[in-house]
């Protein structure tokens, strides 16, 4: 069994040219109709391509199906209670006694050429879908692709119709209220290779655009991580957007810079550390305690390093990360680190001004 996906399908696609015909059942019983709503041969489509149904699948949805006039459910013309499915799809019943349905038999009984149509339910179709110069045989008929083989049609009712949908003789219309997801079951598969073959220009036209797009984009990637390939690699690889890189890289960044800060502080401990072991200075718990009672609360971290150490931190972070001058760094990072960048130019014009 093919890969079964779900597909909207418009509603003139279960329009359908065919050979649909009333008839009466009795030629002296003008009571009892007859109608051909499909003859079992395949059918051109125009969305379909070359379609026909499976008589064997095909079904009626409950024991008596209605037959309205052309598919309104306020017209109600008879009761059709038997069916046939030997090489074509017939219905046979008996009209109703109210106005509508006397008219329409009266008519017919006079000669008028009325024809037949029948509505199924799409939900419960699976449509075999018939890749290009496959041929399968139903109904003993050979079907070439492409198109489709309705199998399992379940027919709700069957219509007495003046002319069929399309506007042509002996029209058999299969009509659906709105657009509605249906299973679309295929067993044939199209292979690229296969695609080529059949479709050469086609083919060749959309791989050279695809491959130009595919170079442009890349090209975009080494522009801006051209200094990291591993990065550049991973992030064009994963498909993600040029904004969504740049923001990768941004979040990358800031995790290295936040990994050497930890990395930096305990450093600075443990010399701390040493420096006391090797001085063997003692402090009485009392006059420290006391001292750190004088000392005054330590300012957060963010605010002892000033704008310019951070901003200059980033910038000799970037610089060791891709390898470049500090210099490129800093022309670098005034972009990916506006606000802190700004923070710095803002700390220097205060300088400034209390020097003069």
């Amino acid at each position: 069994m093919g890969k079964q996906i779900k597909k909207e399908i418009p509603e003139g696609a279960f329009e359908f040219q065919s050979s649909g015909v009333f008839e009466f059942a009795d030629s002296e019983d003008k009571n009892n109709f007859r109608l051909t709503l499909y003859d079992g041969s395949v059918v051109n489509h125009w969305f379909w391509g070359n379609m026909a149904f499976d008589l064997e699948t095909m079904k009626l949805a409950k024991p008596k199906i209605p037959v309205l006039d052309s598919h309104d459910t306020q017209r109600r013309v008879g009761i059709a209670d038997k069916a046939s499915f030997d090489g074509k799809f017939e219905l046979e019943g008996k009209f109703l006694s109210n106005a509508i349905a006397q008219e329409i038999r009266k008519d017919a009984a006079e000669g008028y050429p009325f024809e037949a149509s029948l509505y199924f339910d799409p939900r419960k179709t699976k449509i075999e879908q018939i890749a290009e110069g496959v041929t399968v045989t139903v109904n003993g008929n050979k079907l070439t692709g492409p198109g489709a083989v309705m199998r399992k049609a379940v027919i709700l009712e069957g219509s007495i119709v003046t002319f069929g949908a399309l506007g042509k003789t002996k029209t058999v219309t299969f009509e659906q209220i709105t657009e509605q997801e249906i299973n679309i079951m295929s067993d044939e598969k199209m292979t690229k290779a296969a695609f080529a073959t059949a479709h050469p220009e086609i083919y060749a036209a959309t791989v050279s655009e695809g491959e130009a797009n595919v170079r442009a984009e890349f090209g975009k990637f080494c522009a801006q991580f051209g200094d990291d390939p591993a990065f550049l690699v991973e992030q064009f690889k994963a498909g993600v957007s040029m904004t969504e890189a740049i923001a990768a890289e941004n979040k990358k960044l800031k995790a290295q810079q936040a990994e050497r800060a930890k990395n930096a502080a305990g450093e600075q401990q443990q010399q701390q550390q040493q420096q006391q072991q090797q001085t063997g200075e003692k402090v009485d718990p009392a006059v420290q305690e006391f001292s750190d009672q004088q000392k005054p609360p330590e300012k957060p971290a963010d605010e002892k390093t000033n704008a310019t150490e951070k901003f200059m931190g980033i910038a000799r972070a970037y610089a060791e990360q891709h390898k470049c001058k500090v210099s490129e760094a800093i022309s670098k990072c005034t972009v990916t680190h506006r606000k802190e960048h700004q923070a710095m130019l803002d700390e220097n014009t205060v300088v400034e001004e209390r020097r003069r």
